[in-house]
């Protein structure tokens, strides 16, 4: 997915200045980013530098499988529903 995001943003960049050559549009857009080349990063006038996010940056969340016979609707289940919702505050969903 990284590439293929980069990639459309460096044929955007490439259209918004067709006068100007690749080594101008790297200069501008393309950074190195610690141990990272060619990272597009722009400069924001209220944020300051911004970066394209990377898919590798974004952690993942598992979700918790509710059971099969669980009901919400059922007065049985309701403890079992309160569990889940104290669970989810707590990860901060």
């Amino acid at each position: 997915m990284d590439y293929r995001v980069w990639k459309l943003l460096w044929r955007w960049s490439c259209r918004r200045h067709g006068n100007c050559n690749k080594y101008w549009l790297k200069q501008k857009y393309c950074h190195s980013i610690g141990g990272e080349n060619w990272v597009f990063q722009c400069i924001d006038a209220e944020n300051g530098l911004q970066r394209l996010v990377s898919c590798k940056d974004i952690t993942i969340k598992r979700h918790i499988k509710i059971r099969s016979e669980a009901n919400p609707y059922d007065p049985v289940d309701e403890l079992y529903f309160e569990e889940l919702q104290v669970k989810r505050w707590k990860e901060g969903k």
